[in-house]
Protein backbone atom coordinates (compact mmCIF):
# COMPACT_ATOMS: atom_id res chain seq x y z
CA UNK A 1 0.00 0.00 0.00
CA UNK A 2 2.83 2.39 1.11
CA UNK A 3 4.70 1.58 -2.36
CA UNK A 4 1.44 2.47 -4.32
CA UNK A 5 0.95 5.88 -2.76
CA UNK A 6 4.85 6.71 -3.08
CA UNK A 7 4.62 5.72 -6.68
CA UNK A 8 1.12 8.16 -7.13
CA UNK A 9 2.61 10.99 -5.90
CA UNK A 10 6.37 10.31 -7.84
CA UNK A 11 3.34 10.89 -10.96
CA UNK A 12 1.58 13.35 -10.02
CA UNK A 13 5.19 15.53 -8.88
CA UNK A 14 5.44 14.62 -12.57
CA UNK A 15 2.77 15.66 -13.85
CA UNK A 16 2.68 19.02 -12.15
CA UNK A 17 5.92 20.18 -13.17
CA UNK A 18 4.99 19.42 -16.77
CA UNK A 19 1.80 21.53 -16.55
CA UNK A 20 3.92 24.32 -14.95
CA UNK A 21 6.60 24.16 -17.61
CA UNK A 22 4.02 24.57 -20.17
CA UNK A 23 2.35 27.33 -18.58
CA UNK A 24 5.44 28.80 -18.15
CA UNK A 25 6.31 28.52 -21.88
CA UNK A 26 3.00 29.69 -23.34
CA UNK A 27 3.57 33.28 -21.78
CA UNK A 28 6.81 33.52 -23.19
CA UNK A 29 8.78 32.74 -20.29
CA UNK A 30 7.69 35.28 -18.10
CA UNK A 31 11.42 36.21 -17.09
CA UNK A 32 11.36 39.21 -19.35
CA UNK A 33 7.86 41.03 -18.52
CA UNK A 34 7.18 41.43 -21.67
CA UNK A 35 3.31 39.76 -21.40
CA UNK A 36 4.11 37.02 -24.23
CA UNK A 37 5.43 39.69 -26.61
CA UNK A 38 8.57 37.49 -27.39
CA UNK A 39 7.30 34.87 -28.22
CA UNK A 40 4.69 36.55 -30.84
CA UNK A 41 7.50 38.52 -32.37
CA UNK A 42 8.21 35.81 -34.83
CA UNK A 43 4.92 36.21 -36.12
CA UNK A 44 5.04 40.02 -36.60
CA UNK A 45 4.46 41.51 -39.87
CA UNK A 46 7.56 43.66 -40.54
CA UNK A 47 6.66 47.79 -40.65
CA UNK A 48 8.27 48.87 -44.03
CA UNK A 49 9.40 52.65 -44.29
CA UNK A 50 11.06 53.71 -48.12
CA UNK A 51 14.11 55.95 -47.80
CA UNK A 52 14.78 58.74 -50.56
CA UNK A 53 16.12 57.41 -53.69
CA UNK A 54 20.97 57.25 -53.03
CA UNK A 55 19.76 57.83 -49.44
CA UNK A 56 21.55 55.63 -46.59
CA UNK A 57 21.06 55.40 -43.07
CA UNK A 58 24.06 56.33 -40.94
CA UNK A 59 22.23 56.37 -37.50
CA UNK A 60 19.68 55.15 -35.39
CA UNK A 61 18.07 55.73 -31.96
CA UNK A 62 15.26 53.97 -30.58
CA UNK A 63 12.44 55.72 -27.74
CA UNK A 64 9.85 53.50 -26.76
CA UNK A 65 7.94 53.17 -29.87
CA UNK A 66 9.70 55.87 -31.81
CA UNK A 67 12.61 55.27 -34.08
CA UNK A 68 14.87 58.28 -35.29
CA UNK A 69 17.19 57.61 -38.14
CA UNK A 70 20.24 60.19 -39.78
CA UNK A 71 20.30 59.40 -43.58
CA UNK A 72 23.10 60.34 -45.71
CA UNK A 73 20.92 61.93 -48.77
CA UNK A 74 21.87 61.58 -52.23
CA UNK A 75 22.88 65.42 -52.64
CA UNK A 76 25.21 65.32 -49.28
CA UNK A 77 22.80 66.51 -47.11
CA UNK A 78 21.51 64.58 -43.99
CA UNK A 79 18.21 64.20 -42.80
CA UNK A 80 16.63 62.61 -39.48
CA UNK A 81 13.63 61.12 -39.74
CA UNK A 82 11.05 59.77 -36.85
CA UNK A 83 9.22 56.73 -37.44
CA UNK A 84 6.11 55.19 -35.68
CA UNK A 85 8.34 51.45 -35.05
CA UNK A 86 4.98 49.74 -34.99
CA UNK A 87 3.36 50.75 -38.06
CA UNK A 88 6.35 52.44 -40.32
CA UNK A 89 4.17 55.55 -40.84
CA UNK A 90 6.49 58.97 -40.83
CA UNK A 91 6.19 61.10 -37.69
CA UNK A 92 8.59 63.98 -38.67
CA UNK A 93 11.03 64.75 -40.25
CA UNK A 94 14.26 67.03 -40.11
CA UNK A 95 16.58 68.30 -42.95
CA UNK A 96 19.87 68.84 -41.33
CA UNK A 97 21.19 72.53 -42.93
CA UNK A 98 24.95 73.49 -42.06
CA UNK A 99 25.86 76.98 -41.05
CA UNK A 100 22.54 78.43 -40.29
CA UNK A 101 23.71 78.85 -36.65
CA UNK A 102 21.29 76.30 -35.05
CA UNK A 103 18.24 77.64 -34.70
CA UNK A 104 16.58 77.62 -38.29
CA UNK A 105 15.58 73.45 -38.33
CA UNK A 106 12.45 73.59 -40.38
CA UNK A 107 10.64 70.66 -39.77
CA UNK A 108 9.11 68.60 -43.30
CA UNK A 109 5.24 67.36 -43.15
CA UNK A 110 4.69 64.22 -42.95
CA UNK A 111 3.03 62.36 -45.97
Amino acid sequence: MLKALVIGMGILIVAASAVIVVKLAQRGGGAGGDGGAASAAGSLTPATFALPAGARVIETALDGDRLALRLALAGGGERVVIIDARTGRRIAAVDLVPGRGGGGATKTAAP
